[in-house]
């Protein structure tokens, strides 16, 4: 859905011709950081080694270049940074990449959550690269907070299985911004998950009656985040 909604054009080469992504810089490092947080939480790799693993990982798991050297040291950095001072997360685990099935007013979904854990309730983390900035709390919603409820538009459809799986809603949505070393956290809010289901069907019934997939084109994004330039048609007016 959020593919259809950047670039309906993407959607239409990946979702409908079948066509495969190839990697880019940002994908394989979130990749590489979510495999260690797993690695961490199942007890298979020391949290006092984790900063070790990724250095040591770092060149043969993110092979891509990224777009300035810059970022790449930016990224580099703020991902060493957080390994060598990895934060607590609070209650005990309850599921690491779980896959969830279910559905939506009929609609089929596929989720996996990054980390659930319990204490007083379930909490729901989900681990970002991008760093996200917390509420400004200001009467007129920002810039910065239209972009965090677009995010947890997600979180909150995942607390959909989560109910049913465990009886309750989690009491908490966090996003864990390692890069910053920030969480951002926001008690559950039902009518929060009431407007992301209707943004959920809403956004299938549009896919479904689309019948024109017109491309996005924005330079930095469908050279950095979009893998399928190889299929597209329009890559080489860029």
């Amino acid at each position: 859905m959020s593919a259809f909604e950047t670039c309906p054009y993407r959607f239409y080469l990946k979702y409908l011709h079948g066509c495969e992504e190839k990697p880019k810089f940002f994908s394989q490092y979130g990749e590489f950081v979510h495999q260690i947080h797993q690695l961490v939480f199942n007890s298979e790799l020391p949290k006092k080694y984790a900063a070790q693993y990724y250095v040591r990982h770092f060149m043969e798991r993110v092979t891509e270049k990224a777009p300035t050297q810059q970022v790449f040291l930016s990224y580099f950095r703020g991902g060493l940074s957080y390994f060598e001072d990895m934060p607590e997360f609070e209650g005990s685990p309850l599921g690491i990449e779980k896959e969830f099935r279910f559905e939506i007013d009929g609609f089929p979904f596929i989720g996996y959550a990054d980390y659930l854990t319990k204490s007083d309730g379930i909490i729901l983390y989900d681990h970002k690269a991008r760093a996200l900035k917390p509420r400004s709390n200001r009467k007129k919603p920002t810039l910065s907070d239209k972009e965090l409820d677009q995010y947890f538009r997600q979180l909150y459809l995942y607390s959909i299985p989560i109910k049913e799986l465990y009886g309750e809603y989690p009491r908490e949505l966090v996003f864990n911004c390692y890069r910053t070393k920030c969480f951002i956290r926001e008690p559950f809010d039902i009518e929060k998950l009431d407007a992301a289901k209707d943004w959920a069907v809403g956004s299938i019934r549009k896919i479904i009656s689309t019948e024109d997939w017109p491309p996005s084109i924005e330079a930095f994004r469908c050279r950095n985040l979009c893998g399928i330039e190889d299929d597209c048609c329009y890559y080489d007016f860029l």
